[in-house]
């Protein structure tokens, strides 16, 4: 296959997922505030509208003081009087300036366009490392990829766009520190001829020795190369600023390319070829491409770094390097949930195995092929010369070059450790209903990058095992036959076959608009209402004054004073005689009770939280 036909192919597969995921999209937007079915999705969305109208990262909540800062839906914080976001701003901040180039109504096709330049990128990116067929292969799997799918429909997750920018900028890695060209008159030694005179030569020869940089790359010129390297280290860079916490796991990325690079120059005796002035440009740039987390964290908290997984804590960068030996600092980036052996194996064997076993177990065998090839390659390398190194030319195993599958999976193993411990300890449940395995569970999420990097595992058996037809169209048939039998168990649990599929998140999401619009007629915008924690997706922001949980007496009496300044309301979806008996055991004793109850939607109430010395 030519190159023009496999670009052609590649962008093909971008352009049809991003169809599929714009339809798939469950939301409609054509309203000022949608309504979403995730606090995380509606506050990103929120905060995103606020930075698209020139409007700061925070709002003023005057109540805050005397409501113990109570007042904020979930995933956001209470920093003095301000609401400030409860999670990470670079998609906000991200789409937020996009949004106001192009407008609102360009919000929700932003991350399908990103993911579909990362499905384009990852399909260079596997082909550059284990070729064409692998690479379109890796690429069409990617798209049918049920979370990456699911969560790319559902746009204002901060996941997908985070891994877009890494494999986007990983792509441009590997092609530019891969594809250095040395100037003609350097080309036969690799050294730079004496007696140079001209201010071009001088130039190339300056490129050359000291940042082995070429005038000439590919047909482009010296800058343009750079300016590649510039753009990776941007796109990795904010890719942490979307996502501070894979901050650790993204630095062992780059630094095994690095490594890996270095290692592959070193063997050939190669070394004056690695691209010293193209790292160093890398990691200038993605060090420029975190101003916006400090600035945003100076603006928020007062200091540029803000620890925690959840913020809300702000620290000059002097204080938090002297403290980071301490435990509780230097978990942050490890286990911030701590490591419990047996939730590991409960969260590892629901989500990486049993959730996608027709991803899990084809994951699984193609890297037994990698395994096996390895193996034998070792062995056929020690049986060959026992004084021989690892590294040599003798590459290919089974039709498979062991050497590069071996780091990649290695790297692979390293990254997935990384995710597991920093993740696999925290027990929650996102849903009401207390479910714990359900496709928008947080874990799809946060191991998203495990499920992506297991794919080009299954494009190398898929290929494996077309290799051994000889016909090129009945090689065409059969590649194409694998792709559908992915397909087809993915499309129908992401689209319909669960409660939180796609098809049916977009079938209940009329009813949540009609909610919110009968709630609105009935509390006016400065009352407080108290409400269950998962009402506030549908509630804010139409109303901006919610409070999803009161766990002690000082929260109790904050309300208390609230009930003076404002008016003060129950929501719930509890029967009557269940919220008589939270009035008597839980607002009684605080001078409190709840009265005068209305109906809103369905089995939802609205109560009036009255103190006892108030007329009713």
């Amino acid at each position: 296959m030519n190159r023009q036909a496999f670009i052609s192919i590649l962008c093909g597969f971008g352009l049809v997922f991003f169809v599929l995921a714009v339809w798939a999209n469950p939301y409609r937007f054509d309203a000022s505030a949608p309504v979403f079915d995730s606090p995380d999705e509606t506050a990103n969305y929120f905060w995103t509208a606020r930075v698209a109208r020139g409007e700061p990262l925070w709002y003023q909540e005057p109540l805050e003081e005397i409501g113990n800062s109570l007042i904020k839906p979930r995933s956001m914080n209470v920093v003095g009087d301000r609401v400030v976001p409860g999670s990470f701003f670079g998609l906000p901040l991200l789409y937020g300036c996009i949004a106001t180039l192009l407008g609102e109504w360009a919000i929700p096709f932003l991350t399908p366009l990103f993911a579909s330049l990362a499905v384009i990128a990852f399909g260079l990116l596997t082909a550059k490392l284990f070729g064409r067929g692998i690479g379109l292969m890796s690429a069409a799997l990617l798209a049918v990829l049920p979370p990456w799918w699911y969560f790319t429909a559902r746009g204002m997750y901060h996941n997908v766009l985070f891994l877009s920018l890494v494999m986007i900028g990983v792509s441009l890695v590997m092609y530019l520190s891969s594809t250095t060209v040395i100037p003609a008159p350097y080309a036969a030694t690799g050294q730079a001829p004496a007696g140079i005179q001209t201010k071009k030569e001088k130039r190339d020869r300056f490129l050359f020795i000291f940042f082995s940089v070429s005038p000439l790359w590919s047909g482009m010129t010296w800058w343009v190369k750079l300016l590649g390297w510039g753009i990776a280290g941007l796109l990795i860079g904010y890719a942490v600023v979307v996502r501070s916490s894979e901050a650790g796991w993204v630095f062992v990325l780059v630094f095994s390319i690095v490594v890996y690079q270095f290692f592959s120059l070193w063997k050939r005796e190669s070394l004056n070829t690695f691209p010293w002035l193209g790292w160093l440009l890398f990691v200038a740039c993605g060090m420029f491409a975190l101003t916006p987390l400090f600035v945003t964290n100076i603006e928020l908290y007062g200091a540029p770094v803000a620890i925690g997984y959840r913020g809300g804590v702000g620290q000059e960068l002097g204080e938090f390097l002297r403290l980071l030996p301490r435990p509780e600092y230097r978990n942050l980036f490890f286990a911030p949930f701590g490591v419990d052996i047996i939730q590991l194996k409960r969260t590892v064997k629901g989500f990486l195995i049993d959730f996608f076993p027709w991803w899990t177990w084809p994951t699984t065998m193609g890297a037994g092929v990698v395994v096996g090839a390895a193996l034998a390659g070792i062995f056929r390398q020690r049986k060959q010369n026992i004084n021989q190194p690892l590294i040599s030319n003798d590459r290919y195993i089974w039709g498979v070059d062991w050497k590069r599958w071996s780091a990649y999976l290695l790297t692979c193993a390293v990254i997935s450790f990384l995710l597991i411990v920093y993740y696999g300890s925290w027990e929650f449940t996102d849903r009401i209903d207390g479910q714990a395995v359900s496709l928008n569970t947080s874990f799809l999420r946060y191991w998203l990058p495990i499920y992506v990097m297991g794919v080009p595992f299954i494009g190398l058996l898929v290929y494996w095992f077309i290799s051994l037809f000889k016909l090129k169209w009945l090689r065409i048939m059969v590649a194409a036959t694998a792709v559908c039998v992915f397909t087809y168990p993915s499309a129908a649990l992401v689209l319909a076959d669960t409660d939180e599929s796609l098809m049916i998140v977009r079938s209940r999401m009329p009813a949540a608009a009609l909610e919110r619009r009968a709630f609105v007629g009935l509390v006016p915008e400065d009352a407080v209402v108290i409400t269950y924690p998962q009402a506030d997706k549908v509630l804010f922001p139409a109303r901006r004054r919610l409070i999803t949980a009161l766990v002690n007496a000082e929260d109790y009496r904050a309300v208390q004073r609230l009930a003076t300044e404002a008016p003060v309301y129950y929501y719930t979806f509890a029967t009557l005689q269940e919220v008589e008996a939270i009035s008597r055991r839980e607002f009684e004793p605080y001078g409190m009770r709840l009265t005068d109850p209305q109906r809103v939607f369905k089995n939802r109430w609205l109560w009036r939280v009255a103190r006892d010395d108030t007329p009713l």
